[in-house]
């Protein structure tokens, strides 16, 4: 076992991990929430590759595609307020992607829906 192999499954058992806990706990978690953290941990994985595995190995992108081409409001305050996240970060978020505007999108849906 070397040190990448330790490093993928630190990263799929805190995902999982904290998928499961979160629907043993709440229920089941927003889509639009569950798909806004795997692209987060996609970037993580992504920024612990080796230069040689650079467009062999899927992190965010399947998870970017997701989002933006997301098309429904978000269901609940905390997908709200994580989607707007998503759409101003600049490090961990779609900050000059199409999913930005999708974010936004989301977290408005979501107010008007309250009115």
């Amino acid at each position: 076992m070397n040190r990448r192999t330790v490093l993928k499954g630190g990263i799929v058992l805190a995902v999982t991990s904290h998928t499961a806990v979160s629907t043993a706990e709440v229920g089941t978690e927003e889509p639009l929430v569950a798909a806004i953290r795997a692209y987060r941990a996609g970037l993580i994985a992504f920024g612990e590759l080796p230069d040689s595995d650079f467009g062999k190995v899927e992190t965010y992108e399947p998870w970017q595609e997701i989002l933006d081409n997301w098309n429904e409001p978000a269901r609940t305050r905390e997908g709200a307020i994580e989607a707007l996240r998503a759409a101003l970060g600049d490090d961990d978020g779609l900050y000059g992607c199409e999913g930005a505007d999708r974010m936004v999108k989301a977290a408005l849906g979501y107010l008007e829906a309250l009115s």
